[in-house]
């Protein structure tokens, strides 16, 4: 079965490698991604319940490297809510990140139906904590970082699906992404 799945993988990749289609991603384009997030890197302990985050992204082409790929810059924002109850207590913590972000979509896939890229952001997360019972509420700052891999599959010229996995904000982005 795996070997079955490599091969039409491979025959897919070298199809489209060779196509003579345009690349997704060029100098000068730009994307809104929105999409939810699944898993968090940050430890809320025993019982707890984090709501899937949610997301936007924007990514402008800045840089053309001709037959390698586009270098985008752009911006991020995450809503996180998390909650945790015991007894006569509960606990939340609210999350906001606000953060530049810049991404190296690659040119081998040579088609305007999918896009794979990677990338690094870094910015400011505000978390709030309160707490209803002994504990004194809290409010901090602090840097964020993330570094993703990601994919768009099109599904005509304006509108698609992305996927992104990481570790900064969530483990797995998914939603949809609208170019202009």
């Amino acid at each position: 079965m795996l070997k079955k799945f490599l091969l039409i993988s491979s025959v897919m990749l070298v199809f489209l490698s060779v196509s003579n289609a345009q690349q997704a991603f060029k100098k000068g384009n730009a994307c809104i991604n929105l999409g939810v997030g699944i898993g968090s890197p940050y430890n809320y302990g025993y019982n707890t319940v984090s709501l899937p985050s949610v997301n936007a992204a924007f990514e402008y082409g800045i840089v053309d490297l001709p037959n390698i790929g586009v270098i985008t810059a752009g911006a991020f924002l995450d809503y996180r809510y998390t909650w945790y109850s015991y007894d006569s207590y509960k606990y939340t913590w609210t999350y906001t990140t606000i953060a530049a972000r810049a991404a190296f979509h690659l040119a081998f896939l040579k088609t305007s139906k999918f896009d794979v890229y990677g990338g690094l952001m870094t910015g400011l997360r505000h978390e709030v904590g309160k707490y209803d019972g002994v504990y004194d509420n809290i409010s901090d700052n602090s840097l964020s970082t993330d570094a993703f891999v990601g994919g768009k599959i099109m599904f005509s010229p304006k509108v698609g699906a992305f996927a992104e996995a990481g570790y900064g904000v969530s483990f797995l982005k998914l939603g949809f992404t609208f170019m202009f």
